[in-house]
């Protein structure tokens, strides 16, 4: 019994101290929490931060010391090295990517990528020389023209000074956004490609990124692939730690490349790299974004380019290249891209071919196809390897075709209703304070807006009736298309006998946009079709006046006959004819589009004033004489005959009306009686003198 209490009393005693021992345990977590870090040991897998960045240091003075002379061997040399690391658990070279991709023991990955070649040279801008072309249509068959909604424009630049598409390329791209800032809204930075930067990336309506960057997989998972793009902050101890939650969590790997210049050598580095899952975690972007991505093989893999279009939620343009770039090519693609979405038209660049006549800004689809044409979108950087072919892609959001400015192809004038009808790209309407319309300066009232229409009100006459065109999103504004409009007189006679006379001045106003447009980037300018609508100008007025006298004398055997006529004289002014108010005095006339000029038709005059024309003759005879009694009739102006049914203005080579007559006949109005049956004709006239334009197409404007 003893026994037993004994073994009772040493139970109770263990379970106390087991107790106070936990209690010390939980007080001691309370107090000090474990900290968010991981630990810098070397127990299991783990690799301290100071060991990781060794291991880089001597694999970069080994690739230092490197020769390329043969890629092959140098590429087995470099997985030979790293296989002699203990901390590699896998090291391999990717063919089908032509990189080097190895994984630490912890898990982490490293890779080494191929740079852009540099053999073939990019030339230095003298911008002092550099000039836009002064410039200031439907089109292909564009399925949502859609413009950023954000005017921020980013120029991240991640790779150092042995490449000129980054020292060269990142400021003359800033150059471009900058050339019409004034015109365009645009508000361009440059950025360093760290990681803090691209982690705060939300409002780019225009994100260019311009670094290395590659792909990898390993041979017992190739459909895992791994793509890295690379940042501008190198791997040290201190940001090893920092960014070891990253790391572990595979939005970060470790990329080696040769990035600058030191004492005439190229120098490799290993930085951290971004990927898909960096991309998905933190970064996003404002709808219908522009996204280049100027990495080699950055569209190699669908996870990483993806992850951009997905964070602009599905409505960016995500651009990027297949395979490895040579430097030239990258610099001569995306040149040529900003200069053709924005319009600018450089000249003195041999980079940019130059377009005759100046072309507008497109839409990055038709630009994509005009670059095919132009071998642009292609690029074989290594001789050696000619079957390594990097093509430019992209990919859109559904139905959105990025511009980056509004575009005017061409307009067309709906005269009776006061309305121009505007088409190009415009995007989605953005609201009344974010767009707007002027017409020679002055700003008109919106009435309907579509991406590829807009409906405008226009005045009839004085300022703001013609010139230029513009339309303005978000304080971008197109470049000028100009409404031309031509002013002039034409002057019908219509006599009769003695001095009657029916005479109206017509004042015409025509309007037109007769330039010719491109329907998409690169192609040569062709005539716009003849609008559908009708003119003229609801301006277009006719001044009349008619009236007169004549006498007729006619004798026989015994008798002399003596015929008067007084027409009562009429004066007036009248307007444009109103379908919609048939019982209202006005001049009918119809103007239609024609390819060289236009063709006027239906003149006529509608409920014109009338005026009194009396008649009446004496006689004197052998046997007597006298003066019959007056009779009246109410008499206005006649309308034209056949012969001025149709007739056509023609244009010069300048746009100017060519003077013109067209005659007919008439027999005489003037009521008098004719014994001998024979009614007189007249000639009867319709002239005008040339009629020059105001606000004539311009050669430098933008096509």
């Amino acid at each position: 019994m003893t026994t037993m209490k004994n073994y009772v009393s040493l139970l109770s005693l263990l379970l106390l101290l087991f107790c106070l021992m936990n209690c010390k345990k939980d007080d001691v977590l309370k107090n000090n929490p474990p900290s968010d870090e991981e630990p810098d040991t070397t127990h299991g897998d783990t690799i301290v931060a100071e060991r990781r960045v060794e291991i880089f240091e001597s694999i970069n003075i080994f690739l230092n010391d490197l020769s390329w002379n043969d890629r092959a061997k140098a590429q087995n040399a470099i997985v030979a090295q790293l296989k002699k690391i203990p901390e590699f658990k896998k090291v391999e070279y990717d063919e089908t990517s032509d990189n080097i991709i190895a994984q630490f023991t912890d898990g982490a990955i490293y890779m080494m990528v191929n740079n852009r070649n540099t053999d073939k040279d990019i030339p230095i801008p003298d911008y002092g020389k550099l000039k836009q072309t002064s410039s200031s249509q439907r089109t292909t068959a564009y399925e949502y023209p859609a413009i950023p909604e954000s005017n921020n424009v980013y120029i991240f630049k991640g790779v150092g000074n042995y490449f000129k598409s980054s020292y060269i390329g990142t400021p003359f791209y800033k150059f471009l956004f900058d050339f019409e800032k004034q015109k365009t809204g645009y508000k361009a930075t440059i950025v360093d490609a760290t990681i803090k930067n691209l982690k705060e990336i939300k409002d780019a309506g225009v994100f260019y990124y311009c670094s290395h960057g590659g792909m990898g997989r390993f041979k017992d998972n190739p459909n895992d692939s791994i793509y890295g793009s690379w940042t501008t902050e190198k791997v040290t101890v201190d940001l090893e730690k920092k960014y070891r939650k990253e790391i572990k969590a595979g939005e970060l790997v470790y990329m080696d490349a040769y990035d600058r210049h030191e004492n005439g050598k190229k120098v490799a580095e290993t930085h951290f790299a971004i990927t898909a899952k960096f991309i998905d975690k933190y970064m996003s972007f404002p709808k219908n974004s522009l996204i280049y991505l100027d990495l080699c093989q950055s569209f190699r893999v669908k996870d990483y380019w993806w992850a951009f279009h997905s964070k602009s939620q599905g409505t960016g343009t995500v651009i990027g290249w297949s395979d490895n770039v040579g430097d030239d090519d990258a610099h001569k693609a995306t040149s040529f891209v900003f200069d053709r979405l924005l319009g600018v038209n450089l000249q003195g660049y041999p980079v940019i071919p130059h377009e005759t006549p100046k072309q507008r800004s497109f839409d990055f689809p038709s630009v994509y196809k005009d670059m095919v044409k132009r071998n642009l979108v292609e690029s074989t950087p290594y001789s050696s390897r000619p079957y390594q072919v990097a093509f430019l892609k992209y990919q859109e959001g559904p139905n959105k075709d990025i511009v980056l400015r509004p575009s005017i192809s061409y307009m067309q004038v709906y005269e009776y209703f006061d309305w121009l009808f505007i088409y190009g790209l415009f995007g989605e309407d953005p609201g009344a304070g974010e767009r707007s319309i002027t017409i020679d300066g002055e700003t008109t009232e919106i009435l309907e807006w579509t991406p590829q229409m807009i409906k405008c009100k226009i005045k009839s006459s004085r300022k703001g009736s013609a010139g230029d065109v513009i339309v303005k999103v978000k304080g971008n504004e197109s470049r000028p298309r100009i409404l031309t409009e031509w002013r002039g007189e034409l002057i019908y006679k219509r006599p009769s006998a003695g001095s009657y006379m029916e005479e109206i001045t017509l004042k015409v106003h025509l309007r037109r946009d007769i330039a010719q447009y491109r329907k998409a980037a690169g192609l040569t300018p062709v005539k716009i079709d003849a609008s559908p609508f009708t003119g003229p100008a609801r301006d277009s007025k006719a001044i009349y006046k008619f009236g007169g006298s004549a006498k007729y004398v006619n004798k026989d055997e015994n008798c002399t006959y003596t015929y008067y006529a007084n027409w009562i004289s009429q004066q007036g002014e009248i307007g444009l004819y109103d379908i919609n108010k048939p019982n209202q005095e006005g001049v009918l006339l119809i103007s239609t589009e024609k390819t060289n000029g236009f063709e006027l038709s239906g003149l006529n005059f509608i409920a014109v004033k009338s005026s009194q024309n009396s008649v009446y003759n004496d006689w004197a005879c052998s046997s007597s004489s006298g003066t019959s009694d007056q009779a009246y009739d109410n008499m206005t102006l006649e309308n034209p005959g056949k012969s001025f049914l149709l007739f056509n203005f023609q244009f010069d080579q300048d746009f100017t009306i060519k003077a013109g007559k067209v005659e007919g006949k008439g027999l005489d109005r003037s009521g008098i009686e004719y014994t001998d049956g024979n009614i007189p004709e007249f000639g009867v006239t319709l002239e005008w003198k040339a009629i020059k334009p105001n606000f004539p197409p311009k050669p430098e404007y933008a096509l």
